[in-house]
């Protein structure tokens, strides 16, 4: 609406600048000044008034059919209780082409500090090997990153990788790392259904370790981690149908227990007597 009252008074200003030059010409073929600026600026934004979040759920009103869109044009989903899906999980669901705030990856594990040396190297003094491992920590991330990419992701970015403190085991030459990257995954090969006819479900898919991992196992159990996750949940899965990874965090408990949990959601139908409205406003 601002805008249409913006382009109005542009153009009133125009016409009327130009004095009776330019009344008389309308006047000449009997067109109402104030009524033709007005069809003007209708004309040059059509869509101007249309809903600007995406539609709200409403029990027993169906809206107009809407046609299919590609993937990378919503900014919107409906959730199974009828509301609008908050954004920071519409990004994660619907940018699958590029990183987005809350597609995260948080890695916790133990992993000895040899793990770090570069070909040739060997493990600096005692004293210095807190530094050491806080300053190699992203090499572990490199690999974390790897295995993303051999599962499932297109795209992978450290954000952050570093020792916890206190965490340095002097005696096994060992240290608990924390690792958190961003990453993005595969567009799905088909385009997205009608938004309007189907609601973002969601989920938390909890794995668990076969037994407690030693020191370097966690790039192995990532990798199965990874793999059950994406058995469980497939673009093509007939009971999640484009099923995504949103999030995912791995911990490892003191005596070594190994834990994965995914973040993930999936488009089901419509609940029964739900239908698709604009909102109001």
């Amino acid at each position: 609406m601002l805008v249409r009252m913006i382009l109005l008074l542009g153009l009133a200003l125009v016409l009327f600048a130009g004095g009776a030059a330019g009344l008389q010409m309308l006047d000449a073929h009997k067109i109402d000044p104030v009524a033709w600026l007005h069809r003007v600026v209708a004309s040059s934004s059509p869509a101007e008034d249309g809903p600007a979040s995406g539609p709200a759920l409403v029990p027993g009103k169906a809206a107009a059919p809407a046609t299919p869109v590609l993937l990378t044009e919503q900014n919107w989903l409906i959730s199974p209780g009828g509301g609008l899906v908050d954004r920071a999980t519409v990004a994660a669901y619907l940018r699958q082409d590029r990183l987005v705030e809350t597609r995260i990856a948080r890695l916790t594990r133990r992993a000895p500090l040899t793990d770090l040396l570069q070909p040739g190297e060997k493990l600096p003094a005692p004293v210095y090997r807190q530094a050491f491992a806080d300053i190699r920590a992203q090499a572990l991330a490199d690999r974390d990153c790897a295995a993303l990419l051999a599962a499932f992701a297109t795209r992978c970015e450290m954000v952050s990788a570093g020792v916890v403190d206190e965490s340095l085991d002097a005696a096994g030459e060992t240290a608990e790392f924390q690792i958190v990257l961003a990453y993005t995954q595969a567009l799905d090969p088909a385009t997205m259904p009608d938004l309007a006819t189907v609601v973002l479900r969601e989920d938390r898919l909890t794995l668990d370790a076969a037994a407690p991992a030693e020191a370097g196992d966690d790039s192995r159990l990532l990798a199965d981690f990874l793999q059950g996750a994406r058995d469980e949940c497939r673009p093509d899965s007939a009971t999640r149908p484009q099923c995504r990874i949103l999030s995912f965090d791995v911990t490892r408990d003191e005596a070594g227990q190994t834990q994965a949990r995914f973040h993930i959601a999936w488009l089901g139908p419509l609940p029964a007597g739900l239908y698709a409205a604009p909102p109001l406003n």
